[in-house]
């Protein structure tokens, strides 16, 4: 269907409709609901990732947390440890590392790339 309209606004010399790329997503939770600790998922950690190579290994650290979590770790290669910090062997520049880190208010999941990750200094 989306073809014959796209070939009809070539047709009428308008530019095809343009569809949103899967990745571009964005936010469209109300703003200003109040949530209360009765609520599921009252309030998502908002965790950063951080990491920094060593040699073949990436370590990767969870920080801006201030309460208790559990994490699941899943990457392209492999992965040592567990908590909030672990170690990464990732077996190219484009693999990925992924956490999902639950808290008592609600999940929130990460991933970061090989290629981001600094080297290390010193």
């Amino acid at each position: 269907f989306e073809l014959e309209s796209d070939d009809r606004a070539a047709a009428l010399g308008r530019e095809p409709r343009k569809l949103r790329l899967i990745d571009q997503w964005f936010d469209t939770s109300p703003k200003t609901t109040a949530r209360t600790v009765d609520l599921p998922l009252f309030d998502p950690p908002r965790p950063s990732l951080t990491a920094r190579r060593e040699g073949e290994e990436v370590v990767v650290s969870i920080g801006g947390l201030t309460t208790p979590i559990s994490t699941r770790w899943e990457a392209d290669g492999d992965v040592i440890g567990d908590g909030p910090e672990v170690r990464w062997r990732p077996l190219g520049p484009a693999d990925r590392v992924r956490v999902a880190i639950r808290s008592r208010g609600g999940v929130a999941v990460l991933s970061l790339r090989a290629e981001d990750a600094k080297p290390r200094v010193g």
